[in-house]
């Protein structure tokens, strides 16, 4: 049975807890790691409060996405992985660690989201299904050589899932898409798309160039916004553990 500390599953939900607080219990082994296969669904036991996903991605049964380093409170709705997944806990042991902080749980269970999973309505499926992996790209994607890649080892079951379709009318149009060269997987890597040149200015807002265009900057910008602020969150946590801790005096001293 693995633990893990709230720094090392989520840096920024830690610094979220308030300074002291993140800086007395952040760092301890406090929330159970929780392996899932691809297309198992979440079984959590009664105690637990809300789940970090630290690895992988997951769909609700209301079309919501949550992958790496979302926080996702318990409320009801069942999750399936889409990947193999890795989940922190936040459970008992890390509720009673944060007691003497009052407002740490909440502060930490605010930072809850989930993303809609619903593609784009009409067109053809290829057309849906890139859309889908660039909005992925917006969320988890990184620029790598002059394109964005999708972290995430995403099958053609999993994609199947995500655009309500069978794995052979996916794959087929899958296989589309990497003829054009415009979404490529490549393993141990994840989907890598095409980052499309700015097209002409004259061109019509509504053209698939000038789309793809701006789908691939967007998916760059937060990109370098993300590494941004995990570098700020990283930094933030090391200088909170070189701090001295504030001065308490004991009982009938000074």
């Amino acid at each position: 049975m693995m633990v893990i500390s709230l720094d090392s599953a989520a840096p920024r939900a830690a610094l979220g807890l308030g300074r002291e607080a993140a800086r007395a219990i952040g760092h301890l082994p406090l929330l159970l790691v929780l392996r899932i296969d691809e297309g198992t669904p979440v079984e959590l036991a009664p105690d637990a409060i809300a789940f970090i996903v630290t690895d992988g991605l997951l769909v609700s049964d209301r079309a919501s996405l949550a992958g790496p380093g979302d926080v996702v409170v318990r409320d009801g709705e069942g999750w399936t992985a889409c990947t193999a997944t890795r989940l922190a806990i936040v459970g008992e042991a890390f509720a009673q660690a944060a007691g003497p902080w009052a407002g740490a749980i909440e502060s930490l269970l605010i930072r809850a989201r989930t993303r809609s999973a619903q593609p784009i309505p009409g067109g053809s499926l290829s057309e849906r299904a890139l859309d889908l992996l660039w909005r992925l790209a917006q969320h988890w994607g990184a620029p790598r050589n002059g394109e964005i890649v999708v972290p995430l080892p995403l099958s053609e079951a999993a994609l199947a899932r995500l655009t309500a379709t069978e794995p052979p009318a996916v794959g087929s149009a899958l296989g589309e898409l990497e003829r054009a060269g415009v979404a490529v997987y490549r393993p141990g890597v994840g989907w890598s798309l095409a980052s499309t040149p700015d097209p002409d200015p004259g061109a019509s807002p509504h053209s698939r160039t000038r789309r793809d265009a701006l789908r691939a900057r967007t998916a760059r910008e937060l990109a370098i916004a993300r590494q941004t602020v995990a570098d700020y969150a990283e930094l933030s946590r090391q200088l909170n553990a070189l701090a001295p801790r504030p001065f308490r005096s004991r009982p009938g001293v000074g």
